[in-house]
């Protein structure tokens, strides 16, 4: 198959890695591939699809269906890189701290010994709130 073709089954398109060896890219597998990869890929099919006559595309006209496939995948890719940088974005506020088991065991951990420590500071408020009830009953209001 020539680079650069619609591929309907499974739906995505034969491109051109930089070794020049054609490759399929599937538009349900995008994620497996690089943000560079991505680019060019949606820029030679972005030009393939403007008409744009460069020396790296081959010169076959595409069908409408073609089209509308080159259209998906755009859209696709512009999808999955939009992802990604939100991503970025996302662990770049958060500080990029990844939880690893140990730092959850020791959240765990951590969690345990304050709820320890409630429990007993509760146990104690219920202790002195009863010697206090048994040193002065409570009497009722009177009117």
């Amino acid at each position: 198959m020539e680079a650069y073709s619609a591929y309907s089954n499974p739906k995505g398109f034969i491109y051109q890695n930089k070794d020049k060896k054609n490759r399929l890219m599937r538009i349900d597998e995008l994620h497996k591939f690089s943000d560079g990869t991505l680019n060019d890929v949606r820029t030679t099919l972005n030009d393939h699809l403007k008409g744009i006559r460069m020396k790296y595309l081959p010169q076959t006209i595409w069908r409408q269906s073609n089209r509308d496939k080159a259209a998906a995948m755009i859209q696709a890719i512009d999808k999955q890189l939009k992802t990604r940088r939100i991503i970025r974005s996302l662990e770049k506020f958060v500080g990029r701290r990844p939880y690893k088991e140990q730092q959850i065991k020791l959240n765990k951990e951590t969690f345990e010994t304050f709820k320890e420590e409630k429990k007993k500071e509760t146990k104690d408020k219920l202790a002195e709130a009863l010697a206090q009830l048994k040193e002065k009953p409570l009497t009722p209001h009177s009117a």
